[in-house]
């Protein structure tokens, strides 16, 4: 019930020991980005403009470090598809402001720059601003997420706040299913459970569409 190449591309052997080394590489990276970003915010305060600047803290797609005995990025699952987003802009949000009705996603970052900037967002780009999915303006229901053909990896998805369909391009028609409120860990593929059928042919439709 999964897609082949996901242990022929992405098999996850490492041991604990190289796990623990991994992990503890990233850590040193992360308390130099901290300390550059510290100072950074400094700079801005001792300037006087750190309430009138626009700050965005997020990443690239996340990293496997043996989640599903995979390693490496480029999927479908939760570990890869998160970033952490934090955002501090006081003429917008107040401090502790947590927004967890709405999906944000990296396309939003250009428009929401263009709304801060006080440009108008005419150029027809796929994201919104973060600005109007925070106060209800506007709302993001689906995200369409896709990874064109790399390394024998390609597949399409459609990310709800509580359900996930993705479609693998396999020689044979490879789906997965799954229920986030109950399967946060993505361990069950439910794509031939009849429970769910009406569902997976929305799922399937949107994806389409989107």
């Amino acid at each position: 019930s999964y897609p082949s190449y996901l242990y022929e591309c992405h098999n996850f052997g490492n041991t604990e020991d190289t796990v623990v080394y991994e992990w503890l590489k990233y850590y040193q990276l992360l308390a130099g980005v901290e300390w550059s970003v510290g100072a950074v915010l400094t700079k801005i305060e001792n300037m006087g403009v750190l309430d009138s600047t626009l700050i965005i803290f997020t990443s690239d797609n996340g990293y496997f470090f043996g989640e599903h005995r995979l390693h490496m990025k480029l999927l479908a699952y939760e570990e890869s598809m998160h970033v952490p987003l934090f955002i501090r802009y006081p003429p917008w949000f107040a401090p502790g402001t947590i927004v967890e009705n709405e999906i944000a996603a990296n396309i939003d970052i250009a428009s929401t720059l263009l709304e801060a900037a006080g440009i108008p967002d005419n150029f027809q780009m796929d994201g919104t601003s973060l600005h109007t999915l925070a106060n209800g303006t506007t709302h993001r229901q689906y995200l369409f997420f896709e990874h064109i053909p790399h390394t024998g990896v390609s597949w399409e998805a459609v990310r709800s706040l509580r359900y996930k369909y993705i479609y693998h391009f396999c020689n044979n028609q490879t789906e997965e299913f799954f229920d986030l409120l109950y399967d946060s860990g993505e361990n069950t593929n439910l794509i031939f459970d009849p429970a769910y059928e009406v569902l997976i042919d929305k799922y399937r439709f949107l994806r389409d569409s989107l």
